[in-house]
């Protein structure tokens, strides 16, 4: 059994003034926050309707969910998860792969609160990965790229609830 850890960019959603989110889009605040001062790569895409609810001074139509894994992260006892998408160059909307994962390695979920340092970054959940992973081209959200020439990487990995640390 190996280990692999998932840094998630902090959410707050549907965590009700606790400590920790992860079931729904992100406060107001902390939208600002991972989108201007923390300038998330995710967050702060432009194609990303949290950002662009920041941009628009909060105005409109609030997001229901983000282009983005944390938004969904508590709301099921069984999901996928991975390292996201390349956000420039050739594979730019493709998957990024994990290699050497396997059914029972463990997965721990790292954050970092606002205004945080990296030395502040403390694992909140643990994870088992329930079985071998499964090819997925999209992360909840966005749209599914054409996968051509992108070699089928195994990338989605289906994890059931381990231990919580929180």
């Amino acid at each position: 059994m190996k280990g692999i850890a998932f840094k998630v960019t902090y959410n707050d959603g549907g965590g009700d003034g606790g400590l920790f989110g992860f079931r729904g889009v992100c406060s107001n605040r902390n939208m600002l926050v991972n989108v201007r001062d923390r300038k998330m790569t995710n967050c702060a895409d432009d194609d990303n309707p949290c950002r662009r609810f920041v941009d628009d001074n909060f105005t409109g139509r609030r997001p229901k969910h983000g282009n983005c894994y944390e938004s969904r992260l508590f709301e099921k006892k069984r999901f996928e998860f991975g390292c996201g998408l390349y956000h420039h160059g050739p594979n730019k909307g493709h998957p990024i792969p994990i290699k050497s994962v396997e059914r029972g390695d463990i997965a721990f979920f790292t954050t970092l609160l606002p205004a945080k340092e990296q030395h502040d970054r403390i694992v909140f959940a643990c994870f088992r990965v329930a079985r071998e992973p499964q090819a997925n081209t999209s992360m909840p959200g966005q749209p599914t790229p054409e996968r051509k020439n992108f070699k089928g990487s195994r990338d989605m990995y289906p994890l059931e609830p381990y231990m919580f640390i929180v």
